[in-house]
């Protein structure tokens, strides 16, 4: 972006001294015209009226005085209409260079305040990196100690089988615990990412350059640490950070599975890559919701996880109720074109009895613990109970209602009610 501005800068500036260099030029031309006017009519006039190589004739003063005269309102006109051009071409380019020093100095004025943004920025960043250093472990990468020190706490023992918003309390309660053990560094990393965040939301630069800056910022968040920035804001510590997390979409990537809420899902997919692949899911399903509610219009839409497995996504008119619908075809081939698809064995481990409630508390995650309350609640959100359909025999069916009077909100440029006509 720098770049460019410099670019365009230099192009000004190149711009400004060719078309002084054309004035020079003209000058010139103009002048040569005029010589050569006056000089050839000195040759005519005095060929016609003089007496040549006469020198003991008499000076006609009469007739010099015409020739003067002639040649002084020639060159008078000359000169006043080479004058009156060339002021109105520098009142023209005067307008011109008035024009280019003030988008210059715009450009300038912009190319600063960037400049002056980028290096708060920089400062921020590097205090933000000290912090995360502050994290000791056995790596020499800062990072790894980071996620050493959450993967400590994301295995501590929980089991609950308490509804899911009690069971979230229930994790805050642990994650309180971990963060008084671990406050030296967990509280100033959490409070120079909120600095860093902060600056981001209210800096005087264009918005597809905060764009840039947070998207930057957003990749080097790990795994863990988006794990313990969720906990953190769950509790009065991270109440002033809850804002920035929801606007600049910070847990977009967050793996779920990693929550000590899903632990008891968690548990039965010890492969990784099946652990990673139900992330994903979860995360295209969220992505998809968030999409297909940018609307008032009822929209329907379909995310096939494999052959075996369906997931229906379904928005009435308005938008204030979604219906999930997950369908397994038991006489699906297993796999289809892929052999051991990661998600479908994820989830045949996870078993048919555990499906419905380890969805609804994807939903309960998406619609309210995620966002912190602020663009739902739970009196505004309310998942009616699960049905199960197990017949015929050869499927397994079940939907989920999310419903509330006013409409669904998945992203703070959603955050407004639904229109009613």
């Amino acid at each position: 972006m720098e770049d460019q501005k410099l670019s365009e800068l230099t192009e000004a500036q190149a711009k400004a001294e060719g078309e002084k260099k054309k004035s020079i030029h003209f000058f010139w031309w103009m002048f040569g015209i005029s010589l050569g006017l006056i000089l050839l009519s000195s040759f005519l006039f005095f060929w016609r009226q003089g007496r040549w190589f006469d020198w003991s004739a008499s000076v006609d003063v009469d007739l010099l005085a015409a020739w003067g005269s002639f040649i002084g309102g020639l060159l008078g006109t000359l000169v006043a209409a080479i004058s009156i051009f060339m002021v109105v071409k520098t009142l023209h380019a005067q307008v011109d260079a008035n024009a280019n020093m003030e988008d210059t100095n715009k450009k300038m004025i912009t190319l600063n305040t960037q400049q002056l943004f980028d290096n708060k920025f920089q400062v921020l960043y590097s205090q933000y990196c000290d912090a995360v250093a502050a994290y000791e472990g056995e790596s020499d990468n800062a990072k790894q100690n980071l996620e050493a020190v959450a993967a400590e706490f994301l295995t501590l023992p929980f089991n609950s089988d308490l509804v899911y918003s009690l069971r979230v309390k229930a994790a805050v309660k642990v994650f309180e615990e971990f963060y008084a053990k671990n406050r030296a560094c967990c509280s100033v990393h959490f409070r120079v990412l909120y600095q860093l965040v902060r600056f981001l939301d209210r800096g005087d630069i264009e918005e597809e350059d905060r764009i840039v800056y947070i998207k930057s910022v957003r990749g080097q968040l790990t795994d863990g640490e988006m794990a313990l920035l969720r906990y953190n804001c769950l509790t009065p510590n991270g109440e002033a950070m809850r804002q920035y997390v929801n606007h600049f979409n910070l847990l977009k990537h967050i793996p779920l599975m990693n929550l000590l809420e899903f632990k008891k899902w968690a548990d039965k997919v010890t492969d990784k890559h099946q652990r990673a692949a139900l992330d994903a899911t979860f995360i295209t399903l969220r992505k998809m919701m968030k999409d297909n509610n940018a609307s008032d219009e009822p929209v329907k839409t379909t995310y096939e996880i494999s052959p075996r497995y369906l997931i229906s996504l379904e928005f009435e008119r308005w938008h204030c109720c979604m219906f999930f619908r997950f369908e397994e075809n038991k006489k699906a081939k297993s796999g289809g074109p892929v052999k051991h698809p990661y998600a479908e064995a994820a989830l045949k481990k996870i078993g048919n009895k555990e499906l419905p409630e380890l969805f609804s508390a994807f939903l309960y995650e998406t619609f309210l613990t995620s966002n912190f309350g602020l663009f739902e609640n739970a009196s505004n959100c309310v998942h009616t109970p699960i049905e199960v359909e197990d017949t015929p025999p050869d499927c397994f069916i079940f939907e989920i209602q999310v419903k509330g009077p006013q409409r669904l909100v998945l992203s703070q440029d959603q955050y407004t009610p639904a229109s009613r006509s």
